[in-house]
């Protein structure tokens, strides 16, 4: 999966959560204290760029969590893979971005 992947994949994923939730772009934007034009690209798969502090200042007000899973750890130690530095954001989320949660909530 490459960084335009993930960045659709997250952009769907917020869509359809605060869609679930009733709320408009502004509103979330307004709950996350971001700009609307922020959500507005984040949901068009169009802010790849955006930072983790950013996004998770609006998972929250949608209950979605992000996870840290399979970093390939090997008795305790985490193997360091060469990264190229272009590519460093794209391959964090790559690790990072594998579980969402919706808060607990089980599709009810």
């Amino acid at each position: 999966m490459n960084a335009t992947v993930l960045a659709r994949s997250i952009g769907i994923r917020v869509r359809s959560c605060r869609l679930a939730r009733g709320l408009t772009q502004r509103q979330l934007a307004e709950l996350a204290g971001v700009s609307e034009r922020l959500i507005r690209l984040l949901e068009a798969g169009e802010a790849p760029g955006i930072g983790l502090e950013k996004l998770a200042l609006i998972l929250t007000p949608l209950s979605l969590d992000l996870r840290l899973v399979d970093l390939e750890c090997d008795g305790g130690e985490l193997r360091q893979e060469p990264v190229a530095q272009s590519n460093e954001y794209a391959v964090l989320l790559l690790r990072t971005v594998d579980s969402w949660t919706d808060g607990g909530h089980d599709g009810e």
